[in-house]
């Protein structure tokens, strides 16, 4: 149908990716970094209460990247993409930081310490 309303969330999800690009990380609170990630993952959804449920669940935004899947399975708005996003992303963090330390010094010096 033409000249028919998009939902609410469809502009929240413009004005996120917009936000993320204008600011970066520290633009988005938690919650907000999870809707964007899950904006992608799950189309024509409001994933609001979905990323603010695992926050609470889990207690902390690390808490939800560390959760397994079967824990994530139980929060019942994600449905079975999301968990697996949220696992890809994990997996990708944790292969970059491990690029980064490959094959360098542990502890070349004090700086290499405090870094």
């Amino acid at each position: 149908m033409t000249g028919e309303r998009k939902p609410d969330y469809v502009n929240h999800r413009k004005r996120l990716r917009q936000r993320f690009l204008d600011g970066g990380t520290d633009a988005l609170h938690d919650y907000e970094l999870l809707e964007l990630l899950f904006a992608m993952a799950i189309l024509r959804c409001d994933v609001k209460p979905a990323t603010t449920t695992l926050i609470a669940q889990f207690k902390t935004f690390d808490g939800v990247f560390n959760a397994s899947v079967d824990d994530l399975c139980t929060v019942k708005s994600l449905g079975e993409v999301a968990p697996v996003a949220i696992k890809v992303v994990r997996a990708a963090t944790d292969r970059l930081l491990r690029a980064e330390v490959t094959g360098r010094p542990v502890l070349s010096s004090f700086e290499a310490v405090l870094d």
